[in-house]
């Protein structure tokens, strides 16, 4: 009878120790599964693919590139301010919508409402002089087609952080005239939504932003 119970006591024994470390490696591979996660939750932060509240992605290709930036002195000693801007896409973009933010340093300098020139001609702008370029005339900015845009003189200077932002206006009465179209039509219909109740003055998001430090 004492025998029976040291074999009993002793298979309890070894049934509790496998069960403790059936426990142990649940736990191990619990922690792993939590730590792999938590890794790749970083990664994705890291490589930009966040999630903004209107479902917008911000961080659009950049569909115009900055070609050039010339701030060489002009004669009574200033820094010309002119950028060169082209379409590397592959579809001819309507300049008469399309709308500019000049950034430098981060900061933004300038605004232009259209890049076509004739609408440009006529309308108000403050700190650029002319717009010109094959991309900025005949209604569209066909693919490869460059359009260069001469700011006020001293605007950037040599060694500065130039960015541009191109917006692309809407269309239809759904659409203010400042309006910004979207990659995402949802981010679009979300902005319009906002704009119209004043949260918002103007598009969150570019469909282009492209930036070059200056020689």
């Amino acid at each position: 009878m004492i025998y029976k119970r040291a074999i009993l006591r002793k298979s309890c024994d070894i049934l509790s120790h496998r069960d403790s470390s059936v426990s142990q490696v649940h736990g191990v591979l619990l922690l792993v599964a939590i730590v792999i996660l938590l890794l790749l939750i970083l990664l994705a932060y890291l490589m930009g693919f966040t999630l903004s509240s209107s479902g917008c992605e911000c961080n659009p290709p950049p569909l115009i590139k900055i070609s050039k930036i010339d701030n060489g002195k002009t004669s009574n000693g200033k820094y010309k301010s002119i950028v060169a801007i082209q379409n590397t896409g592959p579809d001819s973009l309507p300049n008469g919508d399309l709308s500019l933010e000049l950034l430098i340093n981060g900061q933004k300098v300038c605004d232009i409402s259209t890049l076509n020139a004739y609408n440009f001609i006529s309308s108000h702008h403050y700190g650029v002089q002319t717009i010109g370029g094959v991309g900025s005339y005949n209604y569209h900015m066909v693919p490869r087609s460059i359009i260069s845009i001469d700011f006020a003189d001293n605007t950037m200077l040599p060694g500065e952080l130039v960015t541009v932002r191109i917006y692309q206006k809407g269309e239809g009465e759904d659409f203010f005239l400042d309006a910004g179209a979207f990659l995402n039509k949802k981010c679009r219909d979300d902005w319009a939504l906002k704009h119209f109740h004043g949260v918002n003055s103007r598009p969150p998001c570019p469909i282009s932003e492209h930036s070059q430090i200056s020689p």
